[in-house]
């Protein structure tokens, strides 16, 4: 592995008992100081070496491939003076309110079974859940899913601009079952009546879909 030596920089990087000097240029952590060195190579690729703690050596390694997507991580280790690979962190879902994006955690299950951890969940303090799914794997939630403590559901999809629409209801029964909201609905699904509101039609009785809130401060939300 090649670092390139360089006068009057500020990082000092350790790499097979040799140090070198690397010129920190990137604010990875944003806190307003460049503590990044990025090493380019020959195929494109790169290695970028932080100082997270700020005495002046690198302590993080992040290879990337040509493309700028992370391929692994490494922390030095200044007891034996090696490199050691660390997982590294999941991404955050977003969710989007009236007052921007809030990250809300890493994914941790996978609601969909196709191997990739798609959903947070979120515990208030009241004992109400909610459960942020990345549909489409984008990084920010496209389906909430709210079980209050008192058993109560409401799954919600986003609609863009922070705005919620709530498409279905139902309750945990005393048995741990879920049972939905007592509404029949015809082949064509929610939304089929016009006008904004999903419904059944001749089928069966309406069951309008209402607009929600994710508040930031408390992570809640608010039907309107």
């Amino acid at each position: 592995m090649y670092v390139e030596d360089k006068a009057g920089t500020d990082i000092t990087v350790s790499v097979e008992d040799e140090e070198y000097n690397a010129e920190a240029v990137v604010d990875a952590d944003a806190d307003g100081v460049d503590e990044t060195a990025v090493v380019q190579r020959e195929d494109g690729s790169a290695l970028a070496f932080s100082d997270t703690d700020g005495d002046g050596r690198a302590d993080l390694m992040t290879q990337l491939d040509a493309s700028g997507e992370v391929t692994g991580r490494a922390e030095y280790d200044a007891g034996t003076g090696d490199w050691v690979g660390v997982e590294a962190p999941a991404e955050q879902i977003s969710v989007g309110t009236p007052a921007g994006e809030f990250a809300v955690g890493p994914a941790t299950h996978d609601t969909d079974g196709d191997g990739v951890n798609d959903s947070v969940v979120v515990v208030g303090d009241g004992g109400d859940v909610t459960i942020f799914t990345d549909v489409d794997g984008d990084g920010g939630a496209d389906v909430a899913t709210e079980i209050t403590a008192a058993g109560e559901v409401v799954v919600a999809e986003h609609v863009g601009d922070g705005e919620w629409t709530a498409v279905e209801r139902g309750r945990i029964t005393s048995e741990g079952s879920y049972q939905g909201a007592d509404v029949r609905v015809d082949d064509g699904g929610w939304g089929d009546s016009g006008g904004g509101n999903a419904g059944c039609g001749d089928n069966g009785p309406a069951h309008p879909s209402s607009a929600v809130s994710v508040d930031p401060a408390t992570g809640r939300w608010v039907h309107h």
